[in-house]
């Protein structure tokens, strides 16, 4: 009833009586007979009768208590927006131009003078260097008196916010209220911008966008207003054609990216407006800005906005860049000339079927496509469990790796060891075409005496180097392994059924070594008449 008096004295212009009344009904729901009874309509009471305190100071003319009252009665019932359209009303009697650019200018002095531990960094705000070129505190107060002029509103609305964000409990009668930092670096920035210091207004207005962002919220959209007319300020005083656009790290960015300054002006000045559309000065500033793009830069600006515009100024550069400078994704190079090897073999493989043989082991995948025999059993055994299970199984589908036997199937008998890609000496059975060639190091191969043809190469024989005796014994080596191999084989023939690439690559093997057999049983041996001499060598 009391709270309901006082709301009915106000309107009749009797503040002193109405606050006398808001006063009584705050203390007795804080008496120990008040407080005994809390609850939500207790909770109500109390924040109302704090707006009705703030609401008769405000009339009586006294905004500072008008400011604590109402502050109290958010610490009671935080965000209630009857209290805080109160409270914005205690901040703009409080804060008339005047007053509220003396608050900033001051704010700003206080921020960037020396700090505790370092002369060069400020309490908040970093120094401006060098020293003749730093405003005082009222050069600062005059400039934004200009720039702040019918913009007011907005700068006590970031007050409001910062009270409503803030702790509520200041001392009584503490008049001062604090700005935001990122405030402090915006509001610097427009004054050394208006002071034609577009060098250090740039600095300042980028501070101020990267500490106003968050998680939920692109950042404060007057900081974006001041980068573009920074920007267009340093493209005129300073001669600056290009700027970095977007810095390395931001985004996951590998890389910088940079372009003209005229361009980035305008994508500042479209963000500022996607975050404020309905401020008539960032359309009117984002169209004239808009003026010095290129033609297909500002459909995209328009049609998609600032951060489609940054993605198609990327894609260009990198269309432009030379090969080796294109950010490629890791062993992009590697896969790449892996497709193209598959390719030769096999150009219409399915999407799962090639992912597959990408994934396998980097030294198998390149011995297995030097033999065309051996990667068309794999790629047949990786075809029929995509087309039995599908792509999803084939996904996890193992195989086990290549076993020594497979290897020297493909290599040779005498492999031992030996690095991918190299061919074992000797002929490997599934190599297509022949295999290794064989040694024609003729250096070492005996004259005939006289220079003449030797009676071997009169009859056409092929003529055979004399090798060192280290080399004759790996010579034999290697026939015997070959010898031992294929007998292994011809033992284990029609034991194998041909699916899978291990089988197709044995039973390769296999009928190589059988082929082979053959036509060593059936060559004919000649003998040379009189010598008995069959290598040509005398």
């Amino acid at each position: 009833l009391v709270n309901n008096r006082s709301l009915a004295l106000h309107r009749l212009g009797l503040y002193s009586q109405a606050l006398e009344d808001a006063l009584a009904s705050t203390a007795s729901l804080t008496s120990e007979d008040g407080a005994a009874a809390v609850d939500d309509f207790w909770i109500q009471t109390l924040a109302k009768s704090f707006y009705r305190q703030g609401s008769a100071l405000l009339g009586m003319g006294r905004p500072a208590d008008a400011l604590l009252a109402v502050r109290k009665g958010l610490k009671v019932l935080p965000g209630d927006p009857g209290i805080v359209s109160s409270l914005h009303s205690c901040i703009a009697a409080l804060f008339p131009l005047p007053a509220l650019t003396a608050a900033l200018a001051l704010a700003i002095t206080e921020g960037e003078a020396p700090a505790l531990l370092s002369a060069r960094e400020g309490k908040i705000l970093k120094p401006v260097f060098p020293v003749d070129s730093r405003l005082s505190g009222a050069e600062l107060e005059g400039l934004l008196r200009q720039g702040l002029a019918g913009r007011e509103e907005e700068c006590r609305s970031l007050l409001t916010r910062q009270c409503l964000a803030g702790p509520s409990d200041r001392q009584e009668g503490e008049q001062r209220l604090f700005f935001p930092r990122f405030a402090l670096a915006g509001y610097r920035a427009w004054a050394y911008l208006i002071g034609s210091n577009s060098g250090q207004a740039i600095k300042d207005a980028r501070l101020a966008v990267a500490w106003s962002k968050t998680k939920s919220s692109p950042g404060w959209p007057r900081a974006h207003y001041l980068v573009a007319l920074a920007l267009e300020g340093c493209a005129h005083e300073l001669g600056l054609q290009s700027t970095e656009l977007a810095p390395k790290g931001e985004a996951n960015r590998k890389f910088s990216l940079h372009c003209a300054t005229t361009t980035a002006a305008a994508i500042s000045m479209r963000r500022a407006f996607e975050i404020l559309p309905d401020n008539p000065e960032f359309a009117r500033e984002l169209k004239r800005l808009s003026r010095k793009v290129p033609d297909d830069q500002r459909k995209v600006l328009f049609a998609e906005g600032a951060d489609a515009l940054t993605n198609f100024l990327e894609e260009e550069k990198w269309r432009n860049a030379p090969e080796y400078m294109r950010p490629r994704p890791k062993y992009y190079y590697y896969y790449e000339w892996m497709k193209d090897r598959i390719f030769e073999h096999y150009p219409a493989l399915p999407e799962p079927v090639m992912d597959k043989l990408l994934a396998m082991d980097a030294s198998e995948l390149d011995l297995l496509l030097q033999y065309p025999k051996a990667i068309r059993g794999q790629v047949e055994e990786y075809l029929e469990v995509f087309r039995d299970k599908g792509g999803k199984y084939l996904e996890t589908y193992r195989t086990p790796s290549l076993s020594w036997e497979e290897v020297k199937a493909m290599k040779g008998a005498g492999t031992v060891g030996l690095g991918t890609g190299f061919n074992a000496p000797g002929e490997g059975h599934l190599l297509e075409g022949g295999g290794a060639q064989k040694n024609t190091d003729h250096a070492l191969m005996g004259g005939g005496g006289d220079g003449r043809l030797t009676q071997a190469e009169r009859v056409g024989l092929p003529a055979l180097p004399s090798l060192p005796p280290d080399q004759l014994r790996d010579r034999d080596q290697l026939v015997q392994a070959q010898e031992k191999q294929q007998q292994q084989l011809l033992d284990q023939g029609g034991t194998r059924s041909a699916s899978g690439r291990q089988a197709t690559i044995m039973h390769a093997a296999e009928n190589a070594v059988l082929e082979a057999t053959k036509e060593k049983k059936n060559f004919p041996r000649k003998e040379i008449k009189g010598t008995g001499d069959l290598d040509g060598v005398d």
